[in-house]
């Protein structure tokens, strides 16, 4: 399924000792199900505005390295055990498995108004008998931030190497590599007026294994160079409450078939609300995209509503509740058809229990849609997944996290039918995000 946060952030504020269970870790079952660049996709937990961002990543940074303050990152992630591996709907292989990662994010003060921070953080992933799936990667990056008076700018680049899910068609973990350069503007026009932009260049690429081409699953079909420009205007009449409607274009080229090679565009309202018991992110619009090659008979012409949200709200007790979903154009595997149209809706319930435990439970429902008939049959799978979990902070910032979630697939196409079930715990150290 796509990435889903573990915790309601930023509801707690107040140093309580109940925040640092909340606030300090993400559960990411995998890479963003969207395999077309796009600006439309929400994070699914609360965010912070950036210059209250950078505030708390100087104010935890407790090492130093020369210029360089430090904020050293662990984490044993993804321990657990995945019923079917492959995501196959006979025969599922099943296996043990976990990832452990171990670096630093660092931030550069150069001045009052500018800034240098990035990571380096080395992860090496294991499992017991698929040994073709033992790899070692890492987050790297690094950017300029300047934050100043009327004008926040900032460049830089990423690259990301791990072992992550593909997609929803295939549910399954692969190797593969993401990096991108990225370049964002805002700057204002009147006192609650700002125009911004952004442009993003980005490369994904996939180690194929084995076990993959057995079962004819060649990845590098989804192989691709993306671009993205984007730019609008953003309204705030208040300090907690923004709107914003944005132009973009995107360009995917792959690396194997050229004739999936496609450009979309795309009109986007986006809308945000920031208080301390209850927080939205929105971002919705009208998308159209089109083969490069007008000739090429492989990419259907699509035109449809995309976007995503997400939502949260304190109740008493501290009890948190939040929903969140998605709708947009995932590239697929199948001959037939280039891509899907997936949709995913859902929600959650935070439960606290005393100030160093939480529990959580969860669950969204949504299809997969095929636009090329197979046959005369168009292809719809019916997706649904449900879970629940907890979150116990052993020692100051060290936390343990546990979850387990059945996903089941019912499709038009029978033999595509499958369930899959994965429990996944992480223990995780890291000093800049107590909250």
């Amino acid at each position: 399924m796509r990435a889903k946060s573990f915790r309601p952030t930023g509801v707690y504020r107040g140093g309580e000792a109940l925040a640092t269970v909340l606030g300090l870790m993400v559960m990411t079952f995998g890479l963003p199900c969207f395999a077309q660049l796009a600006s439309d996709e929400v994070p699914h937990e609360r965010t912070l505005p950036l210059s209250e961002e950078i505030r708390e990543q100087l104010e935890s940074s407790r090492f130093r390295f020369g210029i360089f303050r430090l904020q050293p990152r662990f984490a044993i992630r993804d321990l657990g055990y995945d019923n079917n591996v492959f995501g196959t709907a006979t025969d599922p292989v099943s296996d043990w498995h976990s990832s452990v990662a171990a670096g630093t994010s660092f931030i550069v003060p150069a001045g009052s108004k500018l800034y240098l921070r990035g990571d380096a953080v080395p992860e090496y992933t294991y499992y017991r008998k698929i040994t073709s799936r033992r790899s070692l990667g890492g987050d790297y990056g690094a950017s300029i931030l300047g934050l100043f008076n009327h004008m926040t700018i900032e460049a830089g680049g990423h690259s990301k190497k791990s072992l992550e899910n593909v997609s929803s068609e295939l549910e399954r973990p692969a190797i593969g590599t993401r990096s991108d350069v990225t370049g964002t503007l805002e700057l204002d026009i009147f006192q609650r007026l700002s125009v911004f932009g952004t442009g993003i260049a980005q490369q994904q690429r996939y180690r194929a294994s084995e076990a993959d081409e057995e079962q004819g699953l060649f990845l590098n079909t989804l192989e691709r160079n993306e671009t993205l420009v984007r730019g609008g205007f953003r309204y705030r009449p208040v300090t907690f409450f923004d709107i914003s409607i944005a132009a973009e274009k995107t360009r995917s080229l792959f690396k194997v078939n050229r004739d999936r090679d496609n450009a979309s565009t795309a009109l986007i309202l986006g809308i945000q609300y920031d208080r301390p018991r209850s927080f939205l992110n929105l971002s919705a619009g009208a998308r159209r995209g089109d083969a490069l090659d007008t000739a090429a008979v492989l990419f259907p012409h699509y035109s449809t509503v995309t976007g995503s949200y997400y939502a949260e709200h304190e109740l008493g007790s501290h009890l948190v509740i939040d929903a969140y979903g998605h709708r947009g154009i995932a590239y697929s595997l199948t001959v037939e058809n280039p891509f899907f149209l997936e949709t995913r809706n859902g929600g959650g319930i935070w439960v606290p229990v005393g100030s160093r435990l939480a529990f959580r439970a969860f669950g969204e429902a949504g299809t997969n849609a095929y636009p090329v008939p197979i046959g005369s049959q168009h292809r719809t799978d019916d997706a649904s997944s449900y879970g629940g979990g907890f979150a116990m902070r052993l020692y100051r910032n060290l936390v343990l996290t546990a979850i387990g979630e059945k996903t089941n697939y019912v499709s038009t196409i029978a033999d595509n039918n499958r369930s899959v079930f994965r429990f996944t715990t992480v223990v995780s150290a890291q000093t800049n995000l107590f909250r």
